[in-house]
């Protein structure tokens, strides 16, 4: 069973902080007490900056490395397949994706960087790679004929 913080009515979250200015952190959900409530971890205000102030590193490290690794595979993908109009596939960043008008497109590919793979990959399965210049004369052409 978990604690209510009586300040809310509802269980405490993480950085709820007590009237000594400790900081709640998480409940210790293999440890109760005598009552039958999970123990809690609670930090004071220096330890818990500091503590958090290493997981946001930690996170932003790891991002960073995803997204290297996301960049890489979607820049793969596309010199791999190049241009299924004129066959162009020298340099990724020439390279785009168009989503073709019979799909719905629920995001753009290259600001996608934060979506699960997964859908990234669904999303692809919507496009084709084409190089920058025959995507400006295809997006063109559909608005000129009214076609998403």
């Amino acid at each position: 069973m978990r604690r209510i913080n009586p300040e809310t009515n509802s269980f405490f979250k993480q950085g709820d902080a007590r009237k000594d200015g400790y900081r709640f952190s998480c409940y210790l959900l293999n440890k109760t007490d005598s009552n039958g409530f999970y123990l809690e971890r609670w930090y004071s205000p220096t330890v818990y900056d500091n503590y958090k102030t290493k997981a946001n590193n930690l996170n932003k490290k790891n991002n960073a490395k995803k997204q290297k690794t996301r960049k890489t595979f979607i820049n793969d993908l596309k010199v791999k397949s190049g241009c299924v109009d004129c066959g162009y596939s020298k340099h990724p960043e020439a390279l785009q994706f168009d989503h073709l008008p019979n799909f719905t497109k629920h995001f753009e590919i290259s600001k996608s960087h934060l979506k699960p793979m997964k859908e990234v990959l669904d999303e692809i399965k919507k496009c084709e790679v084409v190089c920058a210049c025959c995507h400006a004369i295809r997006t063109y052409n559909r608005r000129k004929l009214n076609i998403n």
